[in-house]
């Protein structure tokens, strides 16, 4: 598979995604806990998906993928304690 088509399936898959989680969120006037878990998760997906893909990290080994990864990972659990607890 080339490059370009890989990163085009990768640009659909994200779209994908946005659209799900738009469809979710605008579901309901009031969002559930699990619902924003589940709408986190596909921000958290689409952000390692642009990680590897897009920033082009994904043979990357060392700090810079770490830290990436875990902005994403704490940026979200931020969120959703805030959420849930204020």
């Amino acid at each position: 598979m080339s490059k370009n088509v890989l990163l085009t399936g990768i640009w659909l898959v994200l779209i994908g995604l946005t659209l799900i989680a738009v469809m979710a969120g605008e579901s309901s006037p009031h969002i559930s806990s699990t619902l924003l878990i589940v709408i986190l998760v596909l921000g958290a997906i689409k952000a390692q998906l642009l990680v590897d893909h897009f920033m082009g990290l994904r043979h990357v080994s060392g700090p810079w993928r770490l830290a990436l990864s875990l902005y994403s990972i704490v940026l979200f659990t931020i969120i959703s304690l805030i959420y849930l607890f204020i």
